[in-house]
């Protein structure tokens, strides 16, 4: 087991700065917003005409979609997978809908995902947005 010498992780005590010293050098970096903690809903609506809400956690990333079509009762989930960045930096999720129609979410951001940030989500070919709180 390798031991460093001289390392240390201090944590300010607002949580927004790690300081890391190493070898008597520090570093400074900043720290996501509510690691560890995080979980979000993206309320939107695709051409006025599909309502829909993303889900997003720390742990999954985003994970679910539930489209809600404004001439109907029914509820259509998509689960979503990563499926990497796009050449802007920007997160990509992809899912379908029963198997038919694709679906595509790009966090249009290439930080990490926190509260305020924006999505636009495809549907079938047709696109909307939204804004995660």
């Amino acid at each position: 087991m390798l031991i460093l010498q001289k390392t240390a992780l201090f944590a300010i005590a607002s949580g927004l700065l790690f300081t890391n010293l190493i070898s008597n050098r520090a570093i400074s970096q900043p720290v996501e917003p509510n690691l560890g903690t995080l979980s979000l809903t993206c309320r939107g609506t695709i051409q006025n005409s599909v309502d829909f809400t993303a889900f997003y956690t720390r742990e999954g990333g985003f994970n679910r979609v539930e489209f809600r079509p404004r001439t109907s009762t029914n509820v259509l989930t998509s689960n979503l997978r990563y499926s990497g960045k796009n050449t802007r930096g920007q997160g990509i999720w992809r899912g379908a809908v029963a198997a038919a129609a694709d679906v595509v979410l790009v966090h249009l951001s290439d930080r990490p995902v926190q509260s305020g940030d924006q999505v636009s989500i495809g549907y079938d070919g047709r696109w909307g947005r939204a804004t995660c709180r």
